[in-house]
């Protein structure tokens, strides 16, 4: 009960804890996708992976901000800026001139793709995935990404170590 005493209310308190993951989220993103010499698919790749790293560290909080959303503008706001702001972070970084269809296509067609990730991502946080499959998820989910900006699915291993 005295912990509850520095925020008005249960979801007060989950927002803060929402907020602080997404922010963590977001910084993880800004560095892969600012790294210097890294190639589009391995920022991506990069993305991807800090993504299912969350949802596997943060399961609890994570799941909390989807289902919150419906109830609490102020989280459901939040969670859609992250959502289309980790797509947008990705888009900003494209070269649109190397993708075959227009931008405006392709930036509907990514949020609604973050969206599907998103879905997946909170469908088996709450089945109470494990580790291996949120690895294989996470193989699927760069797939479709690979395959929605370039037309291939080919997703080359991941380096060892």
């Amino acid at each position: 009960p005295s912990f509850y005493f520095y925020f008005a209310s249960k979801d007060a308190l989950l927002a803060t804890l929402i907020e602080e993951v997404l922010a963590e989220i977001r910084s993880n993103l800004e560095l892969a996708n600012a790294r210097e010499g890294a190639d589009t698919r391995a920022r991506i790749r990069e993305g991807v992976g800090h993504i299912v790293a969350a949802w596997l560290s943060h399961r609890e909080i994570l799941c909390a901000a989807v289902e919150l959303g419906s109830r609490l503008f102020v989280v459901e706001d939040m969670w859609r800026r992250a959502v289309i702001g980790s797509v947008e972070l990705f888009l900003h970084r494209l070269d649109l001139e190397q993708i075959s269809r227009d931008a405006e296509t392709l930036r509907r067609q990514a949020h609604l793709l973050a969206w599907g990730q998103e879905r997946n991502l909170y469908n088996l946080a709450k089945s109470g995935g494990d580790v291996a499959a949120f690895a294989a998820l996470a193989t699927d989910l760069t797939e479709m990404w690979f395959s929605a900006l370039f037309g291939s699915t080919t997703v080359s291993p991941q380096p060892k170590g």
